[in-house]
């Protein structure tokens, strides 16, 4: 939950409330996302689908994230990046573990499958459709001066939308 709303944080360049989170059901899709994740992983340990040390290894190593300068797995990188995102060595492979066999699943499951006419036409019209944006410009000299309203303006406007202005 704290990684989902740290994530939204730094898109929106906004810090998000739990009230703030609750209301873009934040909280809801985390739990989806974790059940989803439970179920894939339950599923894969019942058809005994794992994952090597030695092919964790090699995804890490192969890893650009854990670069160096030297642009090879650097240790140093590695662990830097387990310490801000709070992890130890043994929980990040441990995650890495479940995603790769939820990632096995997925491949078994859906490898094979052919896709749908229509999904291949929606693709297609989207990856090679053209569009046209069009667009003008406002600025000063193209709006007219709006006059200041008077207090009975603004007066008549609250009484006319008070139940806009009311806390629920």
């Amino acid at each position: 939950y704290q990684a989902q709303l740290q994530n939204i944080s730094q898109q929106t360049g906004q810090s998000l409330t739990n009230e703030q989170a609750v209301e873009a059901g934040i909280p809801t899709t985390v739990l989806y996302q974790l059940a989803d994740n439970a179920a894939a992983v339950k599923l894969a340990k019942q058809y005994g689908i794992g994952v090597s040390d030695d092919t964790l290894g090699k995804q890490v190593r192969d890893n650009s994230s854990f670069f160096g300068i030297l642009g090879t797995f650097d240790r140093s990188v590695f662990d830097n990046a387990l310490q801000q995102n709070g992890l130890t060595e043994a929980q990040y492979f441990a995650l890495q573990t479940k995603a790769a066999q939820r990632e096995q699943l997925g491949t078994a499951l859906f490898q094979s499958a052919p896709v749908p006419a229509t999904a291949l036409n929606l693709f297609n019209d989207y990856a090679n459709g053209t569009r046209t944006v069009e667009y003008f410009t406002l600025n000063e000299t193209s709006v007219p001066t709006v006059a200041a309203p008077s207090d009975a303006d603004l007066q008549a406007y609250l009484t006319a939308h008070q139940a806009d202005f009311r806390t629920k």
